[in-house]
């Protein structure tokens, strides 16, 4: 009986399910509009990473749009993308008159190939996006001294590499500027938000104007995703998921739903315009609950971070590229690639493991926007590597079945 009620879930988020039900409630009667809140929050974060300066945004995009626009960068300049991330980021960079420009990934890290990077490189290039694939950490001062030879604006963008370190610092400190997303199963979720840390006085000053001009805030989109993060926090309680959600995941990949990604698919067709809530101002309500969650982060990570290192640990024919430099890796995803990746997640299923392929949009084969090409690497990552769970709130009978799944499964490498 307790077999059929154990099955992991593939992913969860990092506020308990008291907390979700307890900022419900309050998402509909707390103020907004504390601006004092709002600059505690900024200053912790931005000592956090070791910055000294932190903006919050509605969206990490919202962010980028306005890191990219302080640059003046001439109309038809290119960017370098990484060639997976989130659509939102491809449409601030078109909407800007900019060209994305894909650099492919190293399949250690995840993060741009050196070599590639450096070829890509032109007298059209203006700035760069340097994204960190699932709490990976690549050799930052590498890519970091390719772009500043060259004079490239840099834009870090560690939403899944927080906590993760490169020598003595920690991603987000290297670059221009650097962006970060506090949006759903996030390390710290405060039911959206992007920020932007910058050490630079001038780009702080010339940005905060821009802060100051956004929409009031709307209370109905904060409700949305407050009640979102409960539900889902509910659906993936051990009760709930295997009398509820397991089944109907099962039942949809019978009828032909895909429900092999993270959280859905997404619309892939270009944007008209900019919405409007991506303008909107980011709340004290959410500045409030960022400080509690700092509180809680190293802590939450060193359980998550223990957990990927000891499935690293365990002898298995499984390959995990993580394994390198993995002292230095947060392991917001630990990532197996399979060369039959729905083989591999049933295999782990019927050892009671859910898991999945990332829901981030492989954006260099977005055919409607400009600059679509193959890329090799970040193809076989976007659609071979899968998600073994490896959440913070795992307990450890869950933790022991991932355990004995991955010794129990072995991977036919041919």
């Amino acid at each position: 009986m307790f077999y059929m009620f154990s099955k992991v879930p593939r992913g969860s988020i990092n506020h308990s399910l008291g907390n979700s039900i307890t900022y419900f409630l309050q998402s509909w009667v707390s103020g907004l509009k504390d601006t004092e809140k709002i600059k505690q929050f900024e200053t912790l974060f931005a000592k956090y990473i070791d910055r000294k300066y932190c903006l919050s945004f509605p969206f990490a995009r919202t962010a980028i749009y306005y890191a990219l626009r302080s640059q003046n960068l001439p109309k038809g300049s290119e960017v370098i993308m990484p060639p997976i991330s989130i659509k939102g980021i491809l449409d601030v960079v078109v909407h800007l008159g900019l060209v994305p420009r894909y650099v492919d990934l190293d399949l250690k890290n995840f993060c741009f190939d050196e070599k590639k990077l450096s070829e890509a490189i032109n007298e059209n290039t203006r700035a760069v996006i340097i994204t960190y694939l699932f709490g990976t950490a690549p050799n930052i001062k590498k890519l970091i001294e390719i772009c500043k030879e060259k004079n490239i604006y840099i834009i870090e963008d560690f939403s899944q590499g927080l906590n993760a370190v490169a020598g003595e610092r920690k991603l987000g400190s290297f670059g221009d500027c650097s962006i970060y997303s506090s949006s759903a199963i996030k390390q710290i979720d405060t039911f959206g938000g992007g920020h932007l840390l910058t050490d630079d006085d001038k780009l702080i000053e010339e940005i905060q104007l821009e802060q100051k001009r956004l929409f009031p805030s709307n209370r109905r989109f904060l409700i949305k995703k407050t009640f979102t993060n409960l539900i889902y926090n509910i659906a993936t309680t051990k009760l709930i998921f295997n009398l509820l959600i397991n089944p109907v995941l099962i039942v949809l990949k019978k009828v032909g739903v895909n429900t092999e990604k993270m959280t859905g698919t997404r619309n892939k067709l270009p944007i008209s315009f900019m919405p409007k809530e991506w303008f909107n101002a980011y709340t004290s309500f959410q500045a409030n609950v960022g400080i509690k969650e700092l509180q809680k982060v190293e802590a939450l990570d060193k359980k998550r971070i223990n957990h990927a290192q000891k499935i690293l640990d365990l002898p298995s024919s499984f390959e995990f590229s993580q394994r390198e430099n993995k002292e230095n890796h947060s392991f917001w995803q630990l990532i197996a690639f399979s060369e039959n990746p729905l083989s591999l997640m049933k295999a782990l299923s019927d050892h009671q493991v859910d898991s999945c392929t990332s829901s981030l949009e492989l954006l260099s084969e977005l055919s409607y926007y400009p600059g679509s090409c193959e890329m090799p690497n970040a193809h076989k990552i976007h659609t071979k590597g899968i998600f073994i769970p490896c959440f913070a709130r795992m307990n450890e009978s869950q933790k022991n079945i991932v355990y004995e799944a991955i010794k129990a499964i072995q991977i036919n490498k041919k």
